[in-house]
C-alpha cells in the first residue's frame, strides 16, 4: 500500500499548492496539448494525456519534444531519427497530466 501524504503546500509559504504555478514556469511560452495516440516508446505517454509543453526550454538529447512536420505536430524523442528538412522543434515536454 502506498504512503499517503498531507495536502501539498507551496514551498515558500503555507498556502495550498497551485497546480498551474507548479507546472508552468514560463507562462508566455507554455502550452497544454492533448495526446492523440501513444507517445514515443519508453516515454510513458499515453493517449489522452495532457502534455505540458514549454517552447522556451532547450531540448537535450533524450528529451521528449513536440516537432512540426509537414504542418502537423508529433511527439518524439530528441533528436528524432527521422528528422527531415521539413521538420522543426516546436517545444519541449516538461510534464503531463493524466486522469484515471
Amino acid at each position: 500500500m502506498g504512503k499517503v501524504f498531507n495536502v501539498m503546500k507551496d514551498e515558500t509559504n503555507d498556502r495550498p499548492l497551485d497546480i498551474h504555478d507548479y507546472l508552468v514556469k514560463h507562462p508566455a511560452s507554455t502550452f497544454f496539448m492533448k495526446m492523440e495516440g501513444d507517445g514515443p516508446e519508453g516515454s510513458g505517454i499515453e493517449e489522452g494525456d495532457v502534455l505540458v509543453v514549454d517552447r522556451s526550454v532547450t531540448a537535450k538529447r533524450g528529451s521528449i519534444v513536440v516537432m512540426t512536420e509537414d504542418g502537423e505536430l508529433k511527439v518524439t524523442k530528441f533528436p528524432s531519427s527521422d528528422d527531415s528538412a521539413e521538420s522543426s522543434l516546436w517545444g519541449v515536454v516538461i510534464g503531463l497530466l493524466r486522469n484515471f
